[in-house]
């Protein structure tokens, strides 16, 4: 990729993070070590109440920070997606890690195809036993906000997260992407490490899997009121 301003467009990295002192920092490097020439990295701290301010204060790189009170994961990101001044947004869990070279790459494709509205990668699952690294189970198409790439525009075009859902936030976001005709690019490599442990959102909010059904259910209405 061509190294003037005009091929390295903004692009703003949104976390929300909820007393994620354990990972936060691992994350932000992975985000960093990216190397990507014109990056904004904007953290929404969804109440933490361990250490996470002071490791967000410390770290090296600068930070868009904002604080709110508990609220939860789609209230956080659609705060980080008004306080983002890049061009692209992009996503990522403060408990996850992003390979090399993700945003150059989507960047790169995004802009040689403007025809195309949404990237996507791959995401590898991964836990942690006795300070070894476990990979689980094979690479799969990761269709989730943790390898998404998108222009701040279009995303806005399919309006921001609804916080009534606490399972599926991002599911119900994409179906009405798909629903208002996004084009969709998944690219088969590997570009999200995804952290399995107690604390995931998935393990927690396990009892709300009936957001799936009514989330489905209103793709459903919306499309016979079309």
């Amino acid at each position: 990729m061509n190294s003037g301003i005009h091929s390295s467009p903004k692009v703003s990295v949104i976390i929300t993070v909820y007393n994620g002192e354990k990972y936060i920092e691992e994350t932000l490097q992975s985000i960093v070590e990216q190397a990507y020439p014109n990056l904004e990295i904007v953290v929404v701290n969804d109440g933490s109440t361990d250490n996470t301010a002071n490791i967000l204060k410390e770290f090296p790189a600068e930070i868009n920070y904002h604080y709110q009170k508990k609220s939860g994961i789609a209230t956080g990101w659609n705060r980080g997606v008004k306080e983002a001044s890049g061009r692209f947004i992009s996503f990522i869990d403060a408990d996850d890690t992003w390979t090399k070279g993700k945003l150059n790459s989507q960047v790169e494709f995004l802009n040689e195809n403007p025809d195309v509205d949404i990237a996507f990668g791959y995401a590898q699952e991964f836990s942690i036993s006795d300070n070894l690294e476990i990979k689980r189970n094979n690479p799969i198409a990761g269709v989730g906000a943790g390898t998404m790439m998108i222009q701040k525009k279009r995303f806005l075009d399919i309006g921001f997260f609804n916080p009534e859902w606490r399972k599926g936030i991002f599911c119900d976001w994409y179906l009405r992407a798909t629903e208002a005709g996004l084009k969709i690019h998944m690219d088969s490599t590997v570009m999200l490490n995804r952290r399995i442990h107690d604390s995931n959102h998935g393990v927690v909010q396990r009892d709300k899997y009936v957001d799936y059904v009514r989330m489905l259910k209103a793709s459903l209405e919306r499309k016979r009121n079309k």
